[in-house]
């Protein structure tokens, strides 16, 4: 089954952090690279709190938002109330998505494939709602993760071996694509980086919750040891939770052709 964010809707846009002024390059970027305008469709697969729709959207481009998670779209309702955005958005499964054939200019699948078992089934409903000549773009975001967060997996390390993503990563997902005879360009993203201050005691607290999915296999049990090991680490390396960690975060994109 698809995994499903609702658990995490409350704490996803923290934990995943992208900066207003870098989800704006990322947009504009993205529109330049599918030559995007005020009359393009766009599907956003897996829009989730609308991290890449609303930008979108204010660059003008029409954005149909589709994800597996209520309480994920709920957030991104609330973001539009106060808005006329051109979003329309829509609970589906994106390996059925019950959309109208060769509808969308673009698809754009943001860092899902992975957390998705039958990601190629996905892959084949996003070219079916692709008109002849659209565009797939495969956004992969990169770094974030915290020294804490990294610690919290050492210290799991020999305890419990969490298990493999169900989907697929950007290499596999390529080469399948050029096997069903698609052309995959991985475009220049390097001015695509952005930096931010994430609170220690904000990291501490999404670990303790588990806000990211890999971390909802771990065993109870485990996890509490883990955690308590993991807060004794923290005092002891930062003197306190209430500084901050800088990181850093990035993204690749595919585009398919």
């Amino acid at each position: 089954m698809p995994i499903n964010f609702d658990r995490v809707a409350d704490d996803y846009d923290a934990s995943r952090y992208l900066p207003e002024d870098a989800a704006q390059r990322i947009a504009a970027f993205l529109c330049q690279a599918a030559s995007l305008d005020m009359h393009s469709l766009v599907l956003d697969a897996a829009s989730g709190t609308g991290h890449f729709a609303l930008p979108l959207a204010l660059h003008g481009v029409q954005v149909v938002g589709v994800d597996i998670s209520e309480r994920m779209l709920a957030k991104l309702r609330s973001k539009m109330a106060s808005t006329s955005l051109p979003i329309r958005l829509l609970r589906s499964d994106l390996t059925s998505l019950g959309l109208v054939h060769q509808a969308f200019d673009v698809v754009l699948m943001a860092h899902i494939l992975h957390l998705i078992p039958n990601w190629q089934q996905a892959l084949r409903e996003a070219f079916r709602v692709l008109k002849p000549n659209g565009v797939l773009l495969l956004v992969w975001r990169q770094g974030g993760r915290s020294p804490i967060h990294h610690h919290y997996h050492e210290l799991l390390r020999g305890r419990f071996e969490i298990p493999k993503h169900q989907g697929a990563h950007s290499s596999e997902v390529a080469q399948w694509l050029q096997k069903q005879g698609r052309t995959v360009e991985i475009l220049d993203t390097q001015h695509l980086h952005w930096q931010w201050q994430a609170p220690i005691a904000q990291t501490v607290d999404f670990l303790q919750k588990r806000v990211w999915s890999r971390l909802w296999r771990v065993p109870d049990e485990v996890h509490d040891s883990v955690m308590k090991e993991l807060r004794a680490w923290v005092l002891a390396n930062y003197g306190s939770l209430d500084g901050f960690e800088v990181l850093e975060g990035s993204i690749m994109v595919q585009k398919v052709s």
